[in-house]
């Protein structure tokens, strides 16, 4: 089959051997350029990066830094091992120019950018859905978030998936755009179509590590400097250094950390933990965005 190449702003994926299926669903499933409105999907772009990708008898991954290209042999399509690498490439692409993915939430309220940290499932979205709902908050991302190394929320994810019943708590502001409720329960609002205003290049001046309970129990922990430092530098050095593996676990994907890279992350970590409050905080939705307002003040 003849090959094609699909660019980006950022990565170019040439594939070879493929169908069209494959090709649907990466740019479906294609994160890196493809939510974040600074990388947006673009056929004819020049790449910074090309990636390979070939199905072959073994399972092999090589990236030539200097060349700025990479090649992903699999038995099989492995369209998530595709995006895991890419994820990859963007975000070594990313830090060599002082920028950073961060796996959060952030909204913004009266000019104040707030950012949620958390793991799957620590409720971020659902504080997410709150503040749009609650306090009319805006939009900075739902799942990733870009952040500067002076400390600027530049922009981030805007897809919102939740469970449903974080959804249907409203019955005014957001209830009418969602799209519906999909598997398990999930609910998805794509804010950027769906007319939430959004929100781009906002300060960072809360960080929040959430504990979403059910009961009206309230606890509040303000981190110290040395504590959002290493909070901080974890998350944001989390994907450069080839934490994921592919290829059904058989496979790692390389570090493409440096020195040089390492060092600067540290600089902005220090920067952001000396200049931005976090706090550790468990309670209900309602409870902990009435405690965000307040540190706000």
């Amino acid at each position: 089959m003849e090959n094609s190449t699909i660019y980006s702003h950022t990565i170019g994926l040439n594939l070879q051997d493929f169908d069209r299926s494959l090709e649907e669903e990466l740019r479906k499933n294609v994160v890196f350029p493809a939510h974040i409105p600074e990388y947006k999907l673009d056929l004819e772009s020049r790449p910074i990066w090309r990636l390979g990708f070939a199905r072959t008898s073994h399972s092999n991954v090589q990236v030539d830094i200097e060349n700025k290209c990479a090649r992903l042999e699999l038995p099989e399509y492995g369209v998530w091992d595709i995006v895991k690498l890419g994820n990859l490439l963007w975000e070594r692409t990313l830090q060599e120019s002082g920028l950073y993915k961060v796996h959060a939430s952030a909204f913004e309220i009266g000019g104040r950018g707030v950012m949620i940290i958390g793991d799957a499932m620590a409720g971020k979205s659902t504080l997410v859905i709150e503040a749009l709902g609650r306090y009319h908050a805006n939009l900075i991302g739902a799942e990733f978030v870009t952040l500067t190394s002076d400390g600027t929320l530049a922009g981030g994810t805007k897809v919102i998936g939740a469970r449903a019943d974080a959804f249907l708590r409203f019955h005014g502001d957001l209830k009418h755009l969602t799209k519906g409720i999909h598997n398990q329960k999930i609910m998805i609002l794509d804010a950027e179509s769906m007319c939430v205003k959004n929100a781009n290049n906002i300060p960072l001046d809360l960080i929040i590590y959430p504990k979403i309970t059910v009961n009206e129990a309230f606890e509040l922990y303000l981190l110290e400097k040395k504590q959002k430092k290493e909070l901080l530098f974890d998350k944001i050095g989390f994907s450069i250094t080839g934490t994921y593996a592919i290829a059904d676990q058989s496979m790692a994907l390389p570090s493409l950390d440096t020195a040089e890279i390492k060092e600067s992350r540290l600089k902005a970590t220090i920067n952001i933990a000396q200049h931005t409050k976090a706090v550790m905080v468990a309670g209900t939705p309602r409870r902990i965005l009435e405690e965000i307002v307040n540190l706000l003040a």
